[in-house]
């Protein structure tokens, strides 16, 4: 009860603050979604750090044992089922090592994920209409500054642990954002005026066919990132004098 009124107020209620503040500001839309994701982190760690205090209850290895309780449970369903023994041992270790070492990236990007669904509904509002314009999906975009932390993440591989672990939670979750941005510019060369619903049509029915190869998420995310060299959504260098970029 406790960890749930703790979870309520720092990780969803500090977060939702820190980002109708930075709205009313107008701020980008992704400068939001990072600000919302860097006081969530902030707010679980001061519930963290309480409920240990207070109670001695860590609700971050709660999520951990529940992730581990829910493997074994989809494990045993597979076994039941007949699954071979080999792929049921590399499940497991699979699953094994997601809750050892890959909990925090799950976490961030539901956030991340949580919020850009949520603010991508404020257009659609009444109360959005006026205010919300600037948070249409197509005009997702993160700062140019996660470019360093993509390529810092990037070098994780050759560090010794624990760094090799918190490297590669990051460039998980960069990879997410920049294939968000992806599908942001696709979305947003869909919706211009010469685009047509039947050549909408046939872009979603090879989205969806190139994703079951994964052709489909390497190919936003690499739009995603030279996106952050390249607006694509006007086909201009970004250090054009007349580019009037603003994310």
């Amino acid at each position: 009860m406790v960890a749930n009124a703790g979870r309520l107020i720092f990780e969803i209620g500090l977060p939702s603050y820190v980002a109708t503040e930075l709205m009313s500001r107008a701020l980008p839309f992704g400068v939001v979604v990072i600000a919302a994701l860097a006081s969530a982190a902030m707010g679980f760690f001061i519930n963290e750090v309480a409920l240990q205090s207070l109670m001695s209850y860590s609700p971050f290895e709660a999520v951990v044992q529940n992730v581990r309780t829910t493997s074994a449970t989809s494990i045993e369903m597979y076994r039941s089922a007949g699954f071979p023994s080999d792929m049921l041992e590399s499940m497991a270790r699979l699953s094994e090592v997601v809750a050892s070492s890959y909990v925090p990236l799950i976490m961030a990007a539901v956030t991340v994920l949580m919020f850009v669904l949520s603010l991508v509904m404020l257009p659609r509002l009444p109360v959005g209409r006026a205010s919300g314009s600037g948070f249409h999906f197509r005009t997702l975009a993160f700062p140019d500054l996660l470019l360093f932390v993509f390529v810092l993440a990037g070098l994780s591989p050759l560090a010794g642990e624990p760094l090799r672990t918190i490297g590669l939670n990051v460039l998980g979750l960069t990879m997410l954002v920049y294939f968000l941005q992806g599908l942001a510019v696709a979305r947003s060369v869909m919706t211009r005026p010469g685009v047509k619903m039947p050549a909408m049509l046939i872009a979603f029915s090879l989205l969806v066919f190139l994703t079951i190869y994964l052709v489909a998420p390497v190919l936003f995310f690499l739009v995603g990132l030279f996106d952050s060299f390249f607006d694509f959504r006007r086909f201009k260098r970004k250090d054009d004098s007349h580019e009037s970029h603003t994310g």
